[in-house]
């Protein structure tokens, strides 16, 4: 009596199986293939463009954030502005990588920092009518081709305000962002909220009064209309922060780590309107 062979038909399964699994595996990636160009064709066709473009999807989003204040085609950071004669304030970052809390938009790999917080006051000037250039060198390209460190920062804008303070600007201001926690950068009036600023001053350089009577003079503005929103002038009896380059210039801490991009955007709003004021004053 032959017995029954178990060997045969279980290396015929297995056969089988294998078949199947590479029949099921291509399907699959077929199919996967067939979604992701569906999902492709879906983007372009929203964005109306012919290629992907991740970073003006990202720009979008932070527009849309920002109730549409910003212009869109200004928020983008690595875009050049051009400088012209007609700029009346010169803004710019020593300090272009500190950033601010990290809202939604941080899904998207869209942090906000202070370059940010500079094209906001860009656009907010311009509906004063008063045009701005925005410094968009790369601090850390000039530390890397001189190997210099974070805290040669100052360096190098000064580096790049020499090569652009050509111009007669009337208003030069180094916009940062203080480390400080949020129950020091939280103002709030009408149940809406802002991040506080801050002015600060080197008295070791040779404008120093000057410096001062300009930052007490937009300090005073700010608080007349928002008592409090102004955490006031600093003076740093031994820095200069550039300062010594040019009497107008301005260092303005605005918010902290905490502060979110609703609460930025309120702030610029109202404190564009004070430099558009000073500027039309003087």
């Amino acid at each position: 009596m032959n017995r029954f062979d178990t060997r045969n038909i279980k290396n015929k399964a297995i056969k089988y199986l294998l078949v199947l699994l590479i029949i099921f595996s291509y399907y699959f990636i077929l199919k996967k293939t067939n979604f992701l160009e569906i999902i492709k064709e879906e983007i372009k066709h929203k964005y109306n463009n012919s290629e992907i473009n991740i970073e003006k999807i990202k720009t979008e989003i932070v527009y849309k954030s920002l109730n549409k204040i910003v212009d869109l085609t200004d928020i983008n950071i690595s875009k050049s502005i051009s400088l012209n004669n007609n700029n009346l304030v010169y803004i710019y970052n020593t300090h272009d990588t500190e950033k601010y809390a990290l809202p939604f938009t941080s899904d998207y790999s869209i942090i906000p920092d202070v370059t940010l917080v500079s094209k906001m006051l860009k656009e907010y000037l311009k509906s004063y009518n008063i045009d701005s250039y925005i410094e968009s060198s790369k601090i850390k390209d000039y530390l890397k081709k001189n190997k210099l460190k974070y805290s040669d920062s100052y360096e190098a804008s000064r580096y790049y305000l020499e090569k652009n303070l050509n111009n007669n600007y009337e208003l030069i201001l180094d916009i940062h962002r203080d480390s400080l926690r949020r129950k020091y950068t939280l103002y709030e009036k009408d149940n809406k909220k802002y991040a506080r600023i801050l002015f600060i001053i080197g008295a070791s350089n040779k404008n120093y009064k000057k410096n001062k009577e300009i930052a007490e003079n937009l300090n005073s503005r700010l608080n007349n209309k928002y008592k409090g929103m102004s955490r006031g002038v600093t003076i740093r009896e031994d820095a200069t922060y550039n300062q010594d380059l040019n009497s107008k210039i301005i260092l303005v801490k605005i918010g902290g780590i905490d502060n979110t991009l609703e609460e930025l955007n309120n702030t610029i709003e109202v404190f564009s309107k004070v430099i558009s004021d000073y500027i039309k004053e003087i």
